[in-house]
């Protein structure tokens, strides 16, 4: 059997983009060894016919997957990045399960959290920062079950979300009296991370362990391979 290409798409920017490609080939790379040496590449919608040349490259005899690097199933993934392959040449390529969504995540972020918290955890409050979005309920939904499964899980004082684009703001989330630590939901350390972050952890005074960002978690290209695995397993028996 074709080993299937996997495609990782990411938001990327239209800025320098030096660190981040080079955070994305580390990713790649761990994903093609843990897969048994898959070929992974990487475009990121932000440069301009990127996915598209990507695409174009590999051989129409080998199928492709498309491993959304997004944190939630919202517009970028279900609109953009739907439109854009179907209008690329291969059109055929199959669209994976977004970072944001695979399953293991709540687990790996339950234990990034336990190994920087305060020993106390049921006085512990986490703030998961996240982009949101005012238009579509999506991107806060992923983030808010999230919320749920770790409150449970941890046994946490109180789980707080705080967007970008949504109320309520990073800022206000963030702005926690007592032990707490606030755990990034993004894919990549990029303008929200640099940017919007900081700024929000500065104006409310936010004092507790800051994570890296979930995409950047040393972990996580064992969990996207683990689950590209289990979804050609499925193809394979019929069951996908």
């Amino acid at each position: 059997m074709t080993l299937p290409h996997i495609l990782l798409v990411a938001h990327g920017t239209s800025g320098d983009s030096t660190a981040l490609d080079a955070d994305f080939a580390s990713i790649a790379e761990g994903i093609a060894t843990r897969l048994g040496g898959a070929e992974v590449s990487v475009a990121t919608l932000a440069v301009k016919g990127g996915l598209h040349t990507a695409l174009a490259k590999i051989p129409a005899s080998q199928p492709v997957r498309v491993m959304p690097y997004f944190m939630s199933n919202g517009w970028f993934v279900s609109d953009l990045l739907t439109r854009r392959i179907a209008q690329s040449a291969r059109p055929d390529a199959e669209l994976l399960t977004p970072l944001g969504l695979l399953p293991g995540l709540a687990g790996l972020a339950a234990a990034a959290i336990r190994a920087v918290a305060p020993a106390r955890l049921g006085e512990t409050t986490l703030v998961i920062a996240a982009h949101g979005s005012p238009s579509d309920p999506r991107p806060a939904k992923v983030v808010r079950d999230l919320a749920g499964d770790l409150h449970a899980t941890l046994g946490l004082g109180a789980v707080r979300c705080g967007f970008v684009d949504e109320a309520p703001s990073l800022a206000d989330a963030l702005a926690v009296d007592g032990p707490a630590l606030c755990l990034p939901f993004f894919a990549s350390r990029a303008g929200h991370v640099l940017d919007d972050l900081p700024e929000a952890l500065d104006q409310s005074g936010f004092a507790g362990p800051v994570l890296d960002p979930v995409g950047l978690w040393p972990d996580v290209p064992a969990l996207v391979a683990d689950a590209i695995t289990a979804q050609m397993d499925g193809d394979a028996s019929g069951t996908g």
